[in-house]
């Protein structure tokens, strides 16, 4: 899928996420900032809420891109405490979003039934 598809549909549809609360006041997770990022339990996190093998990252209309779930390992890296950016399934039904200030918070997207 093309960066800026990926990166459109994204901001089109992140208003639209539910999010899971982590606490009574939060649905953000503290991840960690530069050399204390907690990679395991992200990657944990990853493979845990989404069943896709192919997964999309959206961050910027030029940098959006589709990636292997069995390689985010080594693309995560370029993102992380770098960028804010989210993960999606390439149906666009879940999310994973983090934030350069070390945060990262799971949803899917609110249906209307």
């Amino acid at each position: 899928m093309d960066s800026h598809l990926i990166y459109n549909a994204s901001k089109a549809l992140k208003n639209k996420i539910t999010w899971d609360r982590v606490t009574a006041d939060s649905e953000w997770i503290h991840i960690g900032t530069a050399n204390t990022i907690r990679k395991e339990f992200i990657i944990d996190a990853i493979i845990n809420h989404f069943t896709d093998n192919v997964l999309l990252i959206a961050s910027t209309r030029k940098e959006s891109v589709q990636i292997i779930k069995g390689n985010i390992g080594n693309v995560i890296d370029g993102f992380l405490a770098n960028n804010n950016f989210i993960i999606w399934d390439t149906t666009f039904k879940k999310a994973i979003e983090f934030n350069a200030i070390g945060t990262m918070r799971c949803g899917q997207l609110n249906t209307i039934k």
